[in-house]
């Protein structure tokens, strides 16, 4: 928890501080009235301590400023005097608790917890993972009932990861959420503090990491450990005992189509290889699923080339052979779901689909199974799932149109598309029609839920709103795939002419302009945003194919906050965008 101090006199401020932050809390001082309204304005606090002794403003003019501004935060007044009307005075204009020096250091903290336990936004509580547990009223941390002794930051991080479990946080946000004004640590100083921590925990017993790395992003919690990965891995093996015959069946409609290559012979050999690419890459066998891949595209030719394709075939067999008592399943996911989830699943490959549905209910997740379009509308009109997760190839509907009618009928459920076709205009298509995740098969279960956490967890609100002016519709699609998987809601606008109206109607918490547009440059647009008191501080990146030394001067020039350049980074672009968000003073207004 982070605390405010206001105090004059650097003795007492001093003592104050010690004593706060060896409680575990983290103390912000100031002894100006501008600075502390400005820290206010900037970060989050969960309690203001202010000494009303040698102040040159007026104690209750600023605690009615506060509240005035929206800030819920307990106050809590320190005095020299304990006057009644001092005290009347202070309470009405806004204040929590009133203490009269001088400070009993027991007694000041009994009532700072009592002050907190009522705070609106503060909450006695413990945070768990596994058997890890942090009483946020106590400042302990214990695992197993053993405790651990972490450093003030150290508990500070690990509190922060607990309480936001799906959250990635970049270095410069977690420098910025866990070290105090006045401190100018560099970026490896979160490294240090990850690894101490880290240390502390496995000395404590915790086998994996509980905090874990994402390359060029940041850090986040790691998902405990399941406890039905036996189960979920007999049934699997179960299923796939069962499938051999069906397999079989499979194999032997390629021998077909090669002996008799006639259109219906090659469609349905086609689909079957179809199915195969999602059924052998859940079940591990990710070599069979690329050859089923080969296959079907070797089925769709016009015509067939025989040998190569006779090859590839006698290959999936030879294959399927040597494994057939010996799958090797996938990995079953840790991540867990709020209880009662309902997804539906629209998917005509029967195997795969028994699979997956053993998976989620393992994870305690309702699911619906509709092998065909007019099924699944009729299951969604009866009992609308949280989730849908769609396969683009459906045997009585393009899966396109199908996407399309989901988002216009149903825009509150949140659509994920599984299918073997990865063509960037396949991607783009799903992006434009609503979809709100892309993966290719075979999906590995981790895979799966890790989309699965990230849509849930951002629709239908959104951590963050970004405007994207472009008038390339192409750029716009891959911006919303590669970000609102981080919850990251993108709005995409690709005529300018209407940017004002969309900036006011959307409310961003960034923009994201390019540089050459018709009618109006993205120059043009963030000297207008600069000129307006309400989005002056609206953090703005370029997104550009301009590299000249110019062109980068003169975005910053107009006000740029960064400048990336086309063609596209993935994690770059993720990175700075989350970067300036978790800086955005828009933001924290809203917060």
């Amino acid at each position: 928890m982070r605390f405010l101090l206001i105090e004059h006199d650097s003795k007492l401020a001093a003592q104050l501080s010690e004593l706060l932050i060896a409680q575990r809390y983290s103390v912000n001082l100031t002894e100006e009235s501008q600075t502390a309204l400005q820290l206010l304005e900037t970060y989050g606090y969960d309690l203001v301590i202010l000494d009303t002794t040698q102040l040159i403003w007026d104690i209750t003019e600023f605690c009615r400023n506060l509240r005035a501004q929206g800030h819920q935060m307990p106050i809590l007044v320190l005095s020299e005097t304990d006057e009644k009307a001092d005290r009347i005075a202070a309470l009405e204009a806004g204040a929590d608790d009133f203490v009269a020096q001088p400070i009993d250091p027991g007694e000041l903290l009994v009532r700072i917890r009592t002050l907190l336990r009522r705070g609106k936004e503060t909450v006695e509580e413990v945070l768990t993972w596994e058997h890890l547990k942090l009483n946020c009223s106590t400042g302990d941390v214990a695992y197993q009932s053993q405790i651990l002794h972490l450093t003030p930051k150290e508990y500070r991080l690990l509190e922060l990861f607990l309480r936001n479990p799906s959250k990635v946080f970049s270095r410069s946000a977690l420098l910025d959420r866990i070290w105090n004004p006045g401190e100018f640590p560099s970026e490896q100083a979160v490294n240090t503090q990850i690894k101490g921590l880290r240390q502390k925990l496995k000395a404590a017993g915790i086998q994996s990491d509980v905090i874990e790395s994402l390359y060029g992003l940041g850090y986040r919690l790691k998902p405990p450990p399941t406890t039905t990965e036996t189960e979920v891995f007999d049934a699997i093996a179960q299923i796939w005992q069962q499938f051999q015959p069906r397999l079989q069946e499979y194999l032997d409609v390629f021998d077909q189509a090669l002996s008799d290559p006639s259109p219906e012979r090659q469609r349905q050999a086609g689909a079957l290889a179809h199915q195969l690419i999602g059924s052998l890459g859940t079940f591990g066998f990710s070599e069979g699923s690329a050859i089923a891949r080969q296959i079907e595209q070797e089925f769709k030719a016009d015509p067939i080339d025989r040998d190569p394709l006779a090859e590839r075939i006698a290959t999936l067999k030879t294959l399927l052979k040597k494994k057939a008592q010996t799958p090797k399943l996938s990995e079953p996911t840790t991540q867990h779901f709020p209880s009662g989830t309902k997804v539906l699943l629209i998917d005509d490959d029967t195997v795969l689909t028994a699979q997956m549905q053993i998976v989620l209910s393992s994870h305690g997740i309702q699911v619906e199974i509709a092998s065909d379009s007019a099924t699944a509308r009729m299951m969604l009109a009866q009992s609308p799932p949280r989730l849908i997760l769609l396969d683009l190839m459906l045997p009585d509907e393009d899966g396109f149109k199908l996407l399309e009618d989901l988002n216009a009928e149903f825009s509150s459920i949140p659509v994920l598309i599984m299918t073997s076709r990865d063509q960037l205009s396949d991607r783009v298509a799903v992006a434009r029609l609503g979809g709100r995740a892309f993966l290719q098969k075979p999906v590995a279960p981790e895979q799966l839920f890790q989309a699965m956490m990230q849509v849930l967890e951002v629709h239908p609100h959104s951590d963050y709103q970004v405007l994207i002016v472009d008038d390339d519709l192409e750029i716009c699609a891959i911006v919303k795939i590669l970000l609102e998987p981080w919850g990251v809601r993108v709005t995409a606008l690709s005529d300018p002419r209407s940017f004002w109206h969309v900036l006011e109607h959307s409310a961003p918490d960034l923009l994201i302009l390019d540089i050459a547009m018709p009618n109006f440059s993205g120059l043009d647009l963030a000297q207008v945003v600069r000129n307006d008191m309400r989005w002056s501080e609206l953090p703005i990146l370029f997104l550009s194919a301009h590299r000249d030394t110019e062109t980068v001067r003169q975005v910053f020039t107009v006000g740029g906050d960064d400048y990336v350049s086309k063609p596209i980074v993935d994690a770059e672009l993720i990175a700075r965008v989350l970067n300036q968000l978790e800086r955005s003073p828009v933001r924290r207004r809203k917060g």
